[in-house]
């Protein structure tokens, strides 16, 4: 579910992928669109709220990859994201984003989903995740593209 989110905000943005980074990334867990890594020193806590920078790199034809600034709320057990940016080929970002704090969406999580890992991160003395309890989702492949011919 998550995913899907993570993915409809890079969709809008052309191809790319970030330049060397001097920041050491973990990664949190690898799935059919790419890998998701996090920023151990990025890690700030304040209150039952911790931010977090994490980075998306895509699996594609056209490598690209973002750096999303994320808030999760450990007694909530939801993620908002607060800023994002992409990268092409040198080190500064080709597009950036900040959410206004008044329209940041803040999403639930659940056991189970690929942005538990996260959550585990963020809040590794929270309470469980819960279970989703909902209509089952069927996640369905995007059509395959035809590759360009010669």
């Amino acid at each position: 579910m998550r995913r899907a989110v993570i993915a409809a905000a890079l969709a809008c943005w052309p191809a790319a992928h970030v330049a060397a980074q001097d920041a050491k990334w973990v990664s949190l867990y690898t799935d059919r669109d790419g890998e998701t890594f996090y920023g151990p020193a990025s890690v700030t806590r304040t209150g039952g709220r911790t931010r977090l920078k994490l980075r998306v790199v895509a699996k594609s034809d056209t490598p690209w990859s973002a750096i999303m600034h994320a808030e999760i709320d450990c007694k909530a057990q939801t993620m908002g994201m607060l800023s994002m940016a992409q990268y092409g080929a040198g080190p500064e970002p080709v597009r950036t984003r900040t959410v206004p704090a008044e329209q940041i969406e803040r999403q639930p999580l659940f056991v189970g989903e690929d942005m538990a890992p996260i959550y585990r991160v963020a809040c590794p003395r929270g309470a469980p995740l819960p279970a989703f309890k909902g209509p089952t989702i069927t996640v369905v492949p995007p059509p395959s593209r035809p590759k360009p011919g010669p």
